[in-house]
């Protein structure tokens, strides 16, 4: 009786944003009814104390970022917010975008309920009780449902925007970019919520910068916000999930919810526990592009897999993982904006540094283009070859092609590496594999705006290695004739390459590869 009494008697203008945020609060509890979670039907709504903090907040900041647990009953708060503020506000628009027609319907049979059960001497007419896809008051406030397109929302001044579970739109950063102009030209409001769904997508960046003070206001709502929620209820709850779903769904942090969430293709413990053996490299090259983990040894054989790129500053990388053939460690990457020429160069000349080493190079566009440089320009002696196989018989051609079908089997295998924990060196290639996810679609990828370019480079050196051809041990002439091959002459100053017949004449000088006088690089 008393919340009634304080939303029918608090004044509905002017008032303080904490004036408002009781007000709003007050109403809620008096007047909305929501559909319980537990098969009780329609029942009074109670806010929770974090749901009535969130009230606060929508009134007190202009947007609102929301990283939520699943089943806190969030999206039913921003429903009955949306009927309060089109009761309240003549002609006052409230757009709400979500993932898909379905979800957006869902969310408008949540504002429906808070609106039908409402008392009559409360309730502003609907224009047409015949229209159900939209919420249009007599009072000219409405209430828009819509999925996400590259123009949704861009037409509309909206006083309220809401984006429901931002984290899993196509889109979002278009959407966000286009309709918050318009929110933002009043004063007006911006509510993005979402569980998460892997870091790096946009919604993952607009809470970084929103816990760095940049943006909107953040507010975090794991798992056990909710009364009644402890560790026997918790440990019920996630029983067959796997890590990546109970990020997802019930996160207990922030940190959890994005780096475990989006369903990642490897495994992010495994990960974890290389990624904490990984090391500095000993030396740069290259204004930084090349990072040396290990110099070849005289008699060693190496693999090199390189994942390719159009050369754009802000396209993707170009990246190179040399490995050791017999140990699989990773000795060195490559990672720049070189286009195919320039990559090409770089790569015929890291690939004699070390030993002339078998390169497998990613044939589709554009690698083609460097492809044909190493074979027409560079005159590279050992490239992979890859068996094609059609109706007409079996075709070897050089370069990896990656499709659906090669590019599992690529996963697969780097994935293998992972799960049997053997060493990386190199802390951007573990990074890139904590952020890259399988999709719904059994597609796997890097999530969000997050790269996978060194990641794709270490899975084709891994298939390279695990199939390289057979090839018989070098022994350098020094070797056969029992002397040492350190000699005075210092032309070839990386440790043991100094004889001139062994197995790498190509090292220019300690620097590395021998054509690093060049100024590009």
């Amino acid at each position: 009786m008393e919340m009634r009494r304080r939303a029918q008697t608090t004044p509905k203008a002017e008032l303080t944003p904490d004036e408002r945020a009781d007000h709003c609060i007050a109403w809620i509890n008096a007047y909305c009814k929501l559909l319980g979670d537990r098969g009780q039907g329609v029942i009074p709504f109670k806010l929770f104390p974090y749901q009535e903090e969130f009230i606060r907040s929508f009134w007190l900041y202009r947007e609102n970022i929301i990283l939520k647990a699943r089943q806190l009953g969030m999206t039913e708060t921003v429903a009955a917010i949306a009927v309060y503020c089109a009761i309240t506000f003549p002609a006052w628009t409230i757009i709400i975008l979500s993932k898909d027609q379905d979800a957006a319907n869902e969310v408008l049979s949540k504002c429906r309920i808070a609106y039908d059960y409402l008392p009559d001497d409360v309730k502003v007419p609907v224009i047409n009780p015949n229209i159900t896809s939209t919420l249009k008051l007599t009072n000219r406030s409405r209430i828009i449902p819509k999925p996400t397109s590259p123009g949704a929302g861009r037409s509309f001044n909206a006083q309220v925007l809401i984006l429901d579970e931002m984290a899993h739109m196509m889109w979002s950063d278009i959407v966000y970019t286009a309709a918050s102009p318009a929110a933002r030209s009043g004063g007006n409001k911006i509510v993005a919520l979402s569980t998460a769904n892997g870091a790096g997508n946009f919604f993952a960046r607009q809470w970084d910068l929103a816990i760095n003070g940049e943006g909107m206001h953040p507010t975090f709502l794991p798992w056990h916000v909710r009364p009644g929620r402890d560790q026997a209820w918790y440990e019920g709850a996630t029983r067959g999930y796997s890590s990546w779903q109970i990020a997802q769904e019930l996160p207990t942090t922030p940190e959890e919810a994005f780096i475990l969430s989006g369903r990642p293709r490897f495994d992010i413990a495994a990960l974890d526990t290389i990624l904490a053996q990984c090391t500095d490299p000993i030396r740069t090259m290259w204004n930084g592009d090349l990072e040396i983990w290990a110099e070849p040894t005289e008699m060693g054989r190496y693999v090199i897999g390189a994942d390719t790129a159009e050369g754009l500053l802000k396209g993707d990388y170009s990246a190179a993982v040399v490995m050791d053939y017999h140990t699989g460690l990773d000795v060195a990457t490559l990672h720049n904006h070189a286009t195919p020429q320039e990559f090409a160069t770089q790569l015929a000349t890291l690939g004699a540094f070390y030993n002339n080493a078998y390169l497998a190079v990613e044939r589709n566009t554009p690698g083609p283009a460097v492809l044909l440089a190493l074979m027409s320009i560079q005159d590279y002696p050992n490239l992979y070859a890859h068996m094609d196989y059609d109706a007409t018989g079996a075709t070897e051609r050089y370069g990896y092609p990656t499709n659906s079908r090669t590019k599992a089997i690529l996963i697969d295998a780097l994935g293998e590496t992972f799960t049997q924990l053997r060493p990386w060196r190199n802390r951007a290639t573990i990074r890139e594999a904590r952020t890259y996810i399988r999709n719904e679609n059994g597609s796997t990828e890097a999530s969000g705006n997050n790269h996978d370019d060194i990641v794709m480079a270490a899975a084709i050196c891994e298939q390279a290695r695990l199939f390289a051809p057979p090839a018989a041990e070098l022994v350098s002439l020094a070797d056969q004739l029992g002397v040492s091959a350190h000699t005075v002459d210092d032309r070839y100053g990386v440790d043991g390459m100094n004889d001139p017949y062994g197995a790498n004449p190509y090292a220019g000088n300690a620097d590395g590869p021998g054509w690093t006088t060049d100024s590009r690089y």
